[in-house]
């Protein structure tokens, strides 16, 4: 309970099923699973913890509907829950059931039933999305061993990666799944990843404390150099996995195998007296071993079957060739039918075949009658290849013709299309340059007007002040002030040239103005053309040599001609005179 206060909210579910898997002992034990879940279960309340709730749910129901039964009884279980629809509702419940039926199939030996249901347990997990599931890293690793006991090495590294992906669900299966990535480079051939792997498993043992793992990763990393002939760094390896787990009692295999190994290195340094004091414990070892091996239906935990044949077959391959190195070779002879009998024995039961057919989901049903149909198809398949594969010839010559001069046709489409863009972007940029040099021309010319105006009434705020003049002079100034006011501003050259700039500038009004002019006067039309250059009747005025109210009645008359209202403005004016030239093109 402390550990699960400690965790984080995403953990918590993982904490429980670590801990009902690291202490399951202790939770068999009198009624210490109904209390622990029911600690668990008030943890969840209070920290109203849903995900937690359904986790506890879910171990109920597996100790309520499976694990409380026999072990005998099982597997029937398992089958009727898998059949009964109510199961596939709930999807963790499901996967539960495949996985564990998978685990009982392959300890009873029946390896092809036992991978279907792996498989079927990866695939819901798979749809329930595997970080959803708290205890995936335990279930990627046991399907993982199934493979590893076939021989399917490749298949084990692409399991024990996925695991990798998410957090260790306890420490020793932390361990565990560096030293079956290891051992799975290694027994592939891949080397570039095999040393990592197992220091870095090395690394974490030390971090928990684990000698028994400590030793068990040092020893897998010596027979990694004692297959690069490496003797003396794989003595080094095997020395620590022996003095690790020499005394140990409840892993005799581990011990077993420490021992074994440390015969086997000696004997390639030729170190003949440290190989038989090592080899006579190794023999110590074997009548507890031996033991072991007649009691097969007390070893519940997958793969011990196959680690006592495993170590027993390490022993007499390193007992002979001790008896080689020694000259005693009518006794070598004799433990070499041992070996031979133990190796049938292990290829008959752990044939990789097994896993690889499985989980392509293949029969071997009705193989030798298979075998004859294919001898009898042969002889006509193989003209049928023959003839096959002169069409395909034949018809890929053709379509690879046809896909070249396609293909050049279409790079010659596109290197026009090109080129007319290219000339379409030179065009569009020379017509707005252009457009731009009208509007700036036209504004220049606009501004002149208005210096030429400023000027003027500079003029005359100057010549009020000329109070001082003589009566004549005053006079005289008046008449000239007069006569430049009276005088046209814009000539009939300008406007001309107004008219010209306006028309390069605002085509589209232009165009519009000029259907409108049987409606409209030439004052008034010039009245719009300078109110589409935002000036006021002032600045008009100005412009024009006129008064401000003369403006204003050349707007008042356009106004009511047209049934404007009041609201109106030139420039919406100009705007409904363009939309009304627009639309009588489309009709056009």
């Amino acid at each position: 309970m402390d550990s699960l206060k400690k965790a984080k909210i995403e953990d918590r579910s993982r904490v429980i099923f670590g801990f009902t898997e690291s202490d399951s002992d202790f939770l068999n034990k009198a009624n210490n699973k109904d209390i622990f879940f029911n600690q668990v279960e008030d943890f969840a309340v209070r920290e109203k913890d849903k995900s937690l709730l359904s986790v506890v749910e879910l171990m109920r129901r597996k100790e309520r509907e499976v694990m409380s039964f026999p072990r005998v009884q099982r597997d029937q279980k398992l089958r009727d829950l898998i059949k009964n629809p109510n199961t596939a509702k709930d999807p963790f419940f499901l996967g539960f059931c495949y996985h564990e039926l998978g685990q009982i199939y392959f300890s009873n030996a029946l390896y092809d039933k036992a991978f279907e249901c792996d498989l079927k347990a990866l695939e819901v997990y798979e749809k329930i999305g595997y970080e959803k599931v708290p205890n995936i890293g335990k279930i990627l690793h046991e399907i993982a061993l199934h493979y590893y006991f076939f021989r399917d090495y490749d298949e084990v590294i692409r399991l024990m990666k996925i695991s990798l992906k998410f957090p260790a669900f306890t420490p020793v299966l932390g361990m565990q799944r560096y030293n079956n990535l290891g051992m799975s480079y290694m027994k592939s051939g891949k080397k570039d990843s095999v040393d990592y792997f197992f220091y870095k498993g090395i690394a974490i043992a030390r971090q928990y404390d684990s000698d028994i793992w400590e030793g068990i990763l040092s020893s897998g990393l010596g027979e990694y150099y004692y297959n690069q002939k490496d003797y003396k760094k794989s003595l080094a390896l095997y020395r620590k996995d022996f003095d690790n787990n020499n005394n140990q009692g409840h892993h005799t295999t581990v011990k077993m195998n420490a021992t074994t190994n440390m015969v086997k290195v000696y004997l390639k340094l030729d170190s003949l007296l440290q190989a038989k004091r090592y080899l006579d414990s190794s023999e110590k070892t074997l009548t507890h071993l031996e033991k072991m091996r007649t009691d097969y239906n007390n070893l519940v935990h997958i793969g011990d079957q196959q680690q006592l044949e495993i170590a027993k077959k390490l022993y007499f391959e390193v007992k002979i060739d001790y008896l080689k190195k020694t000259h005693d070779f009518r006794a070598a002879v004799q433990y070499q039918d041992s070996l031979m009998t133990i190796r049938k024995d292990i290829e008959e039961k752990y044939n990789s075949a097994v896993g690889k057919i499985a989980s392509h989901q293949l029969t071997i049903q009705n193989k030798e009658l298979q075998l004859l149909q294919k001898k009898e198809k042969q002889k006509r398949q193989q003209l049928y290849y023959l003839a096959s594969i002169f069409a395909f010839l034949t018809a890929s010559g053709i379509g690879i013709f046809y896909l070249y001069k396609s293909k050049q046709k279409k790079i010659r489409q596109n290197e026009i299309l090109i080129s007319e863009n290219k000339i379409n972007i030179l065009e569009k940029r020379e017509a707005e340059k252009e457009l731009e040099r009208a509007k700036a021309e036209i504004f220049k010319f606009v501004n002149k007007a208005n210096e030429h105006n400023a000027v003027i009434n500079q003029l005359e705020k100057e010549l009020v002040q000329l109070k001082s003049l003589k009566s004549e002079q005053r006079s005289e100034i008046s008449d000239q002030l007069q006569n430049l006011k009276s005088m046209k501003i814009l000539t009939d050259d300008d406007w001309f040239n107004f008219q010209r700039l306006f028309e390069a500038a605002f085509p589209d009004v232009m165009r519009a103005l000029k259907l409108y002019s049987s409606r409209i006067t030439a004052s008034e039309m010039r009245y719009l053309m300078l109110s589409k250059l935002e000036l006021n009747n002032k600045e008009m005025a100005k412009l024009l040599g006129v008064s401000d109210a003369a403006m204003r009645v050349v707007w008042n008359r356009l106004r009511k001609k047209l049934n404007l209202s009041l609201e109106d403005t030139p420039l919406e004016l100009i705007k409904r005179i363009c939309e009304e030239q627009h639309d009588v093109t489309m009709l056009n």
